[in-house]
């Protein structure tokens, strides 16, 4: 069989044979990446759902962690926190007056008053801050007992916060002396509350 000669150059193409190779080379070439291509495509898809479905369960799972963190935060502005400061330095105090050590305070007197005073009543009532507020009626042979009182109890670390309350003279019984009332705080410096 005889083909047309066209003449198109110079040197005239007419070995078919290498072009049906070539040419099936290239077919075969072009095939093989456009396979590869279409894998790759769908492989890109496929791991576009994948990843897609991914992020949709952990946007739902953040959207929940976000709910349980705004109920706790609800809940927490709910919490009135001054009211619990406040309940828990009561506690602390109640446990305080419980543990009191009243030897230990009428120690601290004993070696504090003067000696011609003498201590008629002691009453404690509430404490603040870790401190027991107490009030004495003494009586003192001399009008200077109650000076000498509130000096020596102001020297002691333990004892603060000394107010002189009342002072009078007991006419009825000369031998009874001079009368007076002291308020002050009392902290047990061995105290840990």
């Amino acid at each position: 069989m005889d083909y047309p000669k066209f003449n198109l150059s110079s040197k005239p193409f007419y070995d078919v044979k290498k072009l049906v190779i070539f040419t099936s080379f290239l077919y075969f070439i072009s095939i093989t990446l456009t396979s590869f291509t279409a894998y790759k495509v769908y492989n890109f898809f496929k791991s576009s759902e994948e990843s897609e479905a991914k992020v949709i369960a952990l946007s739902e799972e953040l959207k929940k962690y976000q709910e349980e963190n705004d109920k706790l935060n609800r809940e927490l502005s709910i919490i009135d926190k001054k009211k619990i400061a406040e309940t828990s330095e009561l506690i602390n105090n109640l446990i305080k007056e419980r543990n009191f050590s009243w030897s230990k305070l009428l120690q601290e007197l004993e070696n504090t008053l003067p000696e011609d005073v003498r201590l008629m009543s002691l009453s404690t009532s509430g404490s603040t801050k870790g401190n027991i507020n107490i009030r004495i009626s003494a009586l003192s042979s001399k009008r200077e007992g109650m000076l000498k009182t509130v000096d020596a109890l102001r020297e002691k670390k333990v004892f603060f916060n000394v107010k002189p309350n009342q002072f009078q003279d007991e006419e009825r019984s000369p031998t009874l002396g001079k009368r007076f009332d002291i308020q002050f705080n009392y902290r047990d410096e061995n105290d840990g509350l």
